[in-house]
């Protein structure tokens, strides 16, 4: 693997390097994370109620909830960053395994973090429409919402790790 000896070994000696594996961890739990955000009601919490994405719950009857800009705007660039973590851990396997340049490599850490502004956008734009109603209501920000926020950090750092 690194001929004889292992203090003059190249990149491209190795099969998989350490940052490929972080960043692949960080860009797993990053699409994890995002995955049970848009997947679970509980962006938004009232004394009785909880709201998703796509239904609510009150009690504990679930509801279909009528989506408003905030949660078409998060839903979608959730979704675009979904497809970009794919490809950025797909590009970080193959990187590790046949890339002894490191532009696939590259490539994996660009997707990380713009799949990191995408979450970003999608969740800025939700809380800028959703403030008004926690500010005045009795409704706090839940575990999905912070989820998402997770999920933001996670592929910023995944695609920084995998640039390096």
């Amino acid at each position: 693997m690194c001929g004889g000896n292992k203090l003059i070994c190249s990149k491209s000696d190795n099969v998989m390097g350490v940052g490929h594996i972080i960043g692949i961890v960080f860009f797993v739990a990053a699409l994890a994370t995002n995955i049970i955000a848009i997947a679970t009601p509980g962006w938004l919490y009232s004394a009785n109620a909880a709201v998703g994405l796509f239904q609510g719950l009150t009690g504990s009857t679930a509801v279909e909830i009528v989506r408003a800009a905030a949660e078409n705007a998060a839903f979608a660039f959730s979704i675009i960053a979904d497809v970009l973590l794919v490809v950025a851990i797909v590009a970080a396997a193959v990187a590790s395994a046949t890339d002894p340049v490191g532009l696939v490599e590259k490539l994996a850490g660009v997707m990380g973090i713009l799949a990191g502004v995408s979450i970003m956008i999608g969740m800025a734009v939700y809380t800028g429409l959703r403030i008004a109603a926690v500010d005045f209501f009795l409704i706090s920000w839940g575990y999905s919402f912070a989820l998402g926020w997770a999920s933001f950090c996670l592929a910023l750092i995944g695609g920084i790790v995998a640039l390096i």
